[in-house]
């Protein structure tokens, strides 16, 4: 029986906060670099699929009194990371910023990320 192989992915998301009442978006986002062990064989479906589910926040109340929860909207890039020596948490944080914009996300996604998205990448 063959085992898959594991390597060790960077992966850069963008997430953006949904209002728990009615699902609409709301103008904030966080982008992320996260680390995970994979199958280097993953398709490329089932990874966006394990990402956005892995990275769906518990919802909180924000000071306005609504509640909030973030949730991936876009996977920017994914890489191999040769070289890294170490454990790691599955989903280590290693970047994170948030945009002071007040835009939707196509808007963001072109002034932050304007010449590739992994998501929406032809294979």
């Amino acid at each position: 029986m063959l085992k898959c192989m594991k390597n060790v992915y960077s992966i850069n998301i963008i997430k953006q906060a949904h209002n728990m009442d009615d699902g609409s978006p709301r103008h904030s986002y966080e982008n992320q670099i996260l680390l995970y062990h994979l199958d280097e064989d993953m398709p490329k479906e089932e990874l966006i699929r394990f990402i956005k589910e892995d990275n769906l926040e518990e919802p909180y109340e924000v000071v306005e009194g609504t509640s909030i929860q973030w949730a991936v909207a876009k996977v920017v890039d994914v890489f191999e990371v040769l070289g890294l020596e170490g454990q790691f948490d599955e989903g280590q944080e290693v970047y994170s910023r948030f945009f002071p914009d007040d835009h939707d996300l196509a808007v963001i996604l072109e002034k932050y990320f304007p010449d590739y998205v992994f998501e929406d990448a032809e294979e």
